[in-house]
């Protein structure tokens, strides 16, 4: 039994049971309770509703993450395409470099993706389903943009 609980009862049958001496030090130096104190179980239903919110919120940003994640990784599916096939098919050089070509592609689309989407909001309870879809599109096209004006580019070095 902890002595210092807010239940009166139990703390007056544990102060009972001290020595006089430490109970006098107790009734000295232990500061008076709070009127908070007082209602425990208001305080006890006040953290269980913030907890509670608090989880609540956590669960819906990793269920944006995870959403954010599986568009990525549906927006990038030619290049996981091309990865898989340079695994399964790749040259000789290839397979000595773990396709890392192939494999670097691969990824960059993936956290490109992955930032534009959580630029624009992507996977937000509000959003709805059709503006999701959306801003998946428009992420797809922002990188295939940014992969042609790369490709002139190096053709153009």
């Amino acid at each position: 039994m902890w002595p210092f609980s807010s239940d009166t009862d139990k703390a007056a049958n544990v102060l009972s049971s001290l020595d006089p001496d430490i109970r006098q030090f107790l009734n000295e130096n232990l500061p008076a309770p709070s009127p908070r104190d007082s209602q425990p179980k208001q305080r006890q239903t006040d953290i269980a509703e913030g907890r509670d919110g608090f989880m609540a919120a956590g669960k819906r940003v990793a269920e944006q993450r995870r959403a954010i994640s599986r568009a990525a990784r549906a927006n990038c599916a030619a290049e996981e395409f091309e990865l898989h096939d340079c695994y399964m098919n790749g040259s000789w050089k290839d397979t000595q470099t773990l396709c890392d070509r192939w494999r670097t592609r691969f990824w960059r689309c993936v956290d490109a993706q992955k930032h534009t989407l959580a630029t624009f909001d992507y996977g937000n309870p509000n959003n709805g389903e059709k503006l999701n879809d959306i801003i998946q599109g428009k992420a797809d096209n922002l990188f295939q943009k940014y992969l042609k004006q790369t490709n002139q580019d190096h053709m153009e070095k």
